[in-house]
């Protein structure tokens, strides 16, 4: 998968941004998926959600019952889709990309924004060191578990 530098809305069995318009709705994307994970996709930049797709829409519901995302090894993407935000999503495994790690730290707005609508997200990171040994790559993870602050309502 290095190939793979964008992730469209092709992903989500869409032609284009504007074609889930031209289906009857409701439409349900992933209606059952639980967890998804992307691994060792090092020139992944970019992950394309629909445009115009806001929390108020009826017509489209992407992954209503998504409760565990894992990134792993996508050193080069820069955000998640805010459809992403919408789901469930209890727990976000970030390991070994950095640029994502640092976007959705405790306290920035991206964590503002997640937190918002899934306040008992926990976020996972994870640096993995590699090191050689005969010619292999060993890996080692160490985990760091942040669990978010409920956000005050005052």
């Amino acid at each position: 998968m290095e190939g793979v530098r964008k992730v469209g809305v092709e992903f989500l069995g869409l032609e284009d941004q504007t074609s889930f318009r031209t289906r009857s709705p409701p439409l349900i994307l992933f209606p059952k998926l639980k967890q998804l994970g992307f691994h060792l996709m090092p020139n992944w930049e970019e992950w394309e959600g629909v445009e115009e797709w806001t929390k108020e829409d009826s017509e489209i519901t992407i992954m209503p019952f998504l409760f565990e995302l894992r990134i792993e090894l996508c050193k080069s993407l820069k955000a998640l889709p805010d459809f992403l935000f919408k789901t469930p999503l209890h727990t976000l495994l970030i390991t070994a990309s950095q640029r994502l790690s640092e976007r959705y730290q405790q306290g920035n707005a991206e964590w503002a924004k997640i937190s918002a609508t899934n306040p008992d997200i926990r976020i996972i990171r994870a640096w993995v060191i590699a090191w050689h040994i005969d010619e292999n790559i060993c890996l080692r993870s160490i985990y760091n578990l942040c669990y978010p602050k409920r956000l005050n309502a005052n």
